[in-house]
């Protein structure tokens, strides 16, 4: 065999493992960006539909109303929720600069990104430059983090406080990794591909920052103009529902929870608290509609980000993997395009069950860590909740019994959080050790 044969194999083997990484990204879907509306833009087009939306209003004021009468029948005055308002977002001042402190080195993500992009061209090690680059950005994810868990702790910021902080922690790092991620490529297989790639300017970065997704594109659909009228109608309904979600919690599970710890409970008690606010699973429901719809139009609409498909039908699921697909778009995007499509590449070929479990599991992950930390607890009840919908998925396959398990298990997980909440500040441990801290004070409060 000649040397030019033996170098032509040797060729063909290097590009064999690309081709084929190549036909297997070839099998996903593609995330294409365009002009919608969200669903339940589209849906209130109906009048049946529209009817449902207009009783809202009326709904709010009833309860603001009995909120209100039972204040002042109890105390002298009405105080609309705003109690538990003020200790949820304590130190909300805080909490903006610590927001600002976070913002400072995700900026710096897309500088860093520059140089190396700029130096990798003339570098002779780009195996070890493009390891020092990942180095740094690890460190960067490492640093966000501890800084913002710490910075929760030691300025005592209330849990909607601490919420905010980490839900903002997780999207800067989301999208750091969503533009690394996308534009990376480009300039490793710049040999391969034959091409000249260039970085993308600051302003598509700062714009990415805001926009209403996790998918980084150099472009995105834009409206013609801002239409403030919707912005003020989410600005009121995001209003709304916060002021109803105080009080809905404080005449529900606070009310009869608050005393956790300086008294005993029994067991039937907490049954019958489940049981009875039930619905109270709607709130769930109102949360959707917040976050998901109403915060998510009017950011849309004040960036002129006219792509709002942030949901979909999430009401006629069967099982858990298509709910989350359909209730948050805007992390399921993320999930798919830059884990499930790297796993099912380069970890798990074909494997599709296998990943959809590290998917379930780094999703309740996540939002246990956010919990956790605002809450002041360790209950990693969305992990505990998940793998209960994954052992039990052959039995859960119908969209009556997903719905019942919704509502009852919003009930429960609410129950929980609650107990576990004013356990901890009605038996506070002095000098706690690190498993004293870990454990359910709920159970032997």
């Amino acid at each position: 065999m000649s040397t030019k044969d033996h170098n032509s194999m040797q060729q063909e083997a290097r590009h064999e493992p690309s081709e084929e990484k190549d036909n297997l990204e070839k099998k996903f879907i593609h995330k294409t960006f365009q002009a919608r509306n969200s669903l339940m833009t589209d849906l209130m087009k109906d009048k049946n539909a529209k009817t449902l939306y207009n009783v809202w209003p009326g709904f709010f004021l009833c309860t603001m109303l009995y909120s209100a009468l039972k204040d002042y029948e109890c105390e002298g005055r009405p105080y609309f929720g705003t109690r538990l308002l003020k200790s949820a977002f304590l130190h909300f001042d805080f909490a903006l600069m610590i927001w600002f402190y976070m913002f400072l080195p995700t900026l710096c993500v897309y500088y860093g990104f520059l140089f190396w992009a700029q130096k990798r061209i003339r570098m002779q090690y780009k195996y070890l430059w493009d390891r020092t680059f990942l180095a740094f950005f690890l460190f960067y994810v490492t640093g966000m983090c501890c800084f913002s868990t710490r910075m929760v702790f030691v300025n005592n910021l209330g849990p909607a406080s601490s919420m905010a902080v980490m839900i903002e922690m997780v999207r800067f790092i989301m999208k750091s990794y969503a533009y690394i991620r996308t534009n990376c490529p480009k300039f490793i297989n710049k040999e391969k591909d034959g091409t000249d790639p260039i970085c993308p300017t600051f302003s598509r970065f700062w714009y990415f920052l805001f926009a209403p997704t996790l998918v980084y594109r150099d472009v995105y659909p834009r409206s013609i103009g801002i239409r403030w009228s919707m912005v003020a109608t989410g600005i009121a309904e995001i209003v709304s529902v916060v002021f109803f979600g105080s009080v809905a919690l404080e005449n529900t599970y606070v009310y009869h929870l608050k005393d956790y710890g300086l008294r005993s409970y029994s067991v039937l008690e907490i049954i019958t608290l489940i049981i009875q606010y039930f619905p109270a699973g709607l709130f769930g429901y109102f949360l959707f509609h917040c976050f998901c719809h109403s915060y998510m139009n009017t950011t849309a609409e004040l960036l002129t980000f006219s792509d709002r498909l942030f949901y979909k039908d999430w009401w006629t699921t069967n099982n858990a993997y298509e709910f989350l697909a359909k209730w948050n778009i805007f992390v399921f995007d993320w999930l798919y395009i830059y884990v499930y499509k790297d796993l099912y590449v380069y970890v798990f070929p074909e494997r599709k069950y296998m990943i959809k479990l590290v998917m379930l599991i780094l999703n309740a992950t996540v939002h246990d860590l956010i919990i956790c930390v605002s809450c002041r607890h360790f209950l990693p009840l969305f992990l505990f909740n998940y793998t209960f919908i994954v052992v039990t998925r052959n039995i859960l396959n119908s969209n009556k019994v997903w719905l019942c398990l919704l509502g009852s298990g919003a009930s429960f997980l609410n129950v929980l959080l609650v107990m576990e909440y004013y356990a901890r500040i009605n038996c506070p441990i002095h000098n706690a050790t690190i498993l004293e801290n870990i454990k359910p004070r709920f159970l032997y409060c």
